[in-house]
């Protein structure tokens, strides 16, 4: 026998799908969050020593595509349908893109 609350926590038929996006998007924005995070600490670490650190570049971009990445998270847990498939697969370049420049190019 079916009530009124089991019919309310029915997810939707798209859930499973929409949790791997989320799942997805939250694994590459940590990623981006850490590494900006990283870069940031390094450069301080580095120029309190009087080394060269990994450079403002480096950090800036690390850092911009860090908050590109939260905003993309977010538009990606909370809309549903062309807003979220545009904002991971901006998420997903943003992060290839960074890892192709500055972590895979040789030195």
């Amino acid at each position: 026998m079916t009530t009124d609350d089991d019919e309310r926590t029915e997810s939707p038929p798209d859930a499973p799908r929409a949790a791997r996006g989320s799942a997805i998007a939250g694994v590459l924005t940590a990623m981006l969050v850490i590494m900006g995070v990283g870069l940031l600490v390094a450069q301080i670490v580095s120029a309190a020593n009087g080394q060269p650190g990994p450079g403002a570049v480096a950090v800036g971009s690390h850092l911009a595509g860090a908050a590109v990445g939260i905003g993309c998270y977010r538009v990606t847990v909370r809309r549903r349908g062309w807003s979220r498939v545009a904002a991971l697969c901006v998420l997903s370049v943003v992060t290839v893109v960074l890892l192709a420049l500055f972590w895979l190019a040789p030195s």
